[in-house]
């Protein structure tokens, strides 16, 4: 399987090695290499290290194919990462995420190139606050809800309820 291919070149080869072989591709290969070990000992949210695979797979594959099949890569070609949308084009492709709360503030961290973690830190709140209020388990309270705000760089009432 290509992961497991990832992670001992990654980890065995020197990064000249690396270089020669991937070329402009070597860091994103690197990193995927650490998020594939990272998700394979269980480390960090399974989700968003999912996320951040697809992103970087998706990126050697589109703007690296050499690279992409020397790894043995799934060649991709679908829609461009949410990253390079248009913010109104982004928060509009809301089935990509569960509900609306992750459809308005996932494109707007992509954007941002921050992880739910990044988020948390700027509005000053518990991850899993954050993390329960995108997955809709909870209503924020007013403090919140400005926190979120205010990290975010968008009116309080755009926030979804």
């Amino acid at each position: 399987m290509y992961k497991s291919k990832i992670i001992v070149q990654c980890l065995g080869d020197d990064p000249a090695d690396l270089r020669e072989e991937y070329g402009e591709a070597e860091p994103y290969v690197r990193q995927l290499a650490r998020l594939f070990l990272r998700s394979s000992i269980g480390r960090g949210d399974a989700l968003e290290l999912h996320h951040k695979q697809e992103e970087l797979i998706q990126i050697i594959s589109r703007d690296y194919p050499q690279a992409a099949k020397k790894l043995g890569l799934p060649l991709k070609h679908s829609a461009p990462l949410s990253t390079e949308l248009p913010l109104k084009e982004a928060t509009a492709t809301k089935e990509q995420f569960k509900n609306a709360r992750e459809a308005f503030i996932m494109p707007i961290l992509a954007k941002k190139g921050w992880s739910i973690h990044r988020l948390a830190v700027e509005a000053q709140l518990d991850f899993h606050t954050v993390n329960d209020y995108l997955k809709g388990k909870t209503r924020p309270n007013r403090s919140t809800r400005k926190a979120f705000s205010d990290a975010l760089e968008v009116p309080v009432e755009n926030l979804p309820r």
